[in-house]
């Protein structure tokens, strides 16, 4: 199958997205290649056959638009109004994912703005052919000659709000919301009684078994029994948890553009003071965010035991990381 490209390196749009495709794409690569293959399927009750329909159904269900941060925390039943409502004191993480949305929707509207100007930015949009050919490849089937995503739930972006969200879709995929999940794969998986399909024998299933199921049975259903799995279980979520180094993280991208087109002239690139502007700004907002998660995560109910903090600033990575 060949490689299709949608974007010349000197498109606004790639360059906009490149900081934060630059080691997601590869690592994504790397998993489908590597991680999942070799690793993850010697670790997880699954036969390679289901591993595979498992990863395939995820990703043909998975839909694009309606997992954008507003939209899919109305449908888990959390409208975006209703987020510093008493009922959603304990879910910091909504709090804190829809406040991300909102800051990187803001920063790649601004820059959108300065290539798709009003008031013709929806025709331009509609008009620019790497948009349309970004969104024929995402949908297209693989099976088609060059292939193609197989995504039926990207979108078919003729307007300027339309790229504004597939953009934010995608740099929140790539930092904010793999952030949040990747940082506590160590602190949830860890204890390997967390992992029940890393267990090796079937749990009990009955009552009568379950009253017989003493420590031997126990020790006999861990993986220390399996050097090399055990080593893996063990060591895989510590791995894969590993924070993003100070020049790695979205906070440190946002001040550094900021410096590098504060000291542009305008013979070298004329848009160079917009892009500053709206650079600082997207800084300035994650600086605050500091804060105001911090803030979030004190109202959980169990703030003394445990204070939620997975998406400070200095760990929220530009782009996925291991």
């Amino acid at each position: 199958m060949g490689v299709q490209w949608s974007f010349p390196d000197t498109h606004f749009v790639f360059q906009l997205l490149y900081p934060h495709w630059q080691k997601t794409l590869a690592l994504n690569a790397a998993a489908r290649g590597t991680l999942v293959p070799h690793v993850i399927n010697e670790l997880i009750g699954f036969t390679k056959e289901q591993s595979t329909r498992f990863t395939l159904h995820a990703f043909n269900s998975f839909d694009f638009q309606g997992r954008y941060a507003p939209k899919d925390l109305r449908r888990r039943g959390f409208p975006p109004e209703t987020l510093n409502d008493a009922r959603s004191r304990n879910y910091a993480w909504a709090r804190c994912i829809h406040s991300m949305w909102g800051k990187i929707r803001r920063y790649v509207e601004g820059m959108l703005s300065l290539e798709y100007p009003q008031p013709n930015a929806d025709r331009d949009v509609a008009r620019d052919p790497c948009i349309r050919d970004w969104c024929e490849i995402m949908q297209k089937d693989p099976a088609f000659k060059d292939g193609g995503a197989g995504l039926k739930s990207f979108p078919t972006i003729r307007t300027f709000d339309q790229l504004v969200d597939a953009v934010t879709m995608c740099i929140h995929i790539a930092s904010p919301q793999h952030t949040s999940i990747n940082y506590l794969q160590n602190y949830y998986q860890a204890f390997v009684i967390n992992k029940p399909p890393c267990l090796y024998t079937p749990p009990p299933v009955s009552r009568a078994e379950l009253m017989a199921y003493k420590e031997k049975e126990f020790v006999l259903a861990l993986p220390i029994n399996h050097p090399k799995e055990w080593l893996l279980a063990s060591h895989i979520p510590y791995l894969l948890s590993f924070k993003p180094g100070d020049k790695e993280s979205l906070i440190q991208y946002a001040c550094s553009k900021y410096n590098v087109y504060k000291a542009k002239r305008l013979d070298e690139d004329r848009r160079a003071p917009e892009i500053a502007k709206y650079a600082r700004k997207f800084y300035t907002e994650l600086a605050d965010s500091g804060s105001e998660f911090k803030k979030f995560g004190l109202d959980t109910f169990d703030s003394s035991v445990i204070t939620y903090d997975v998406l400070s600033p200095s760990w929220n990575a530009v782009s996925i990381l291991i």
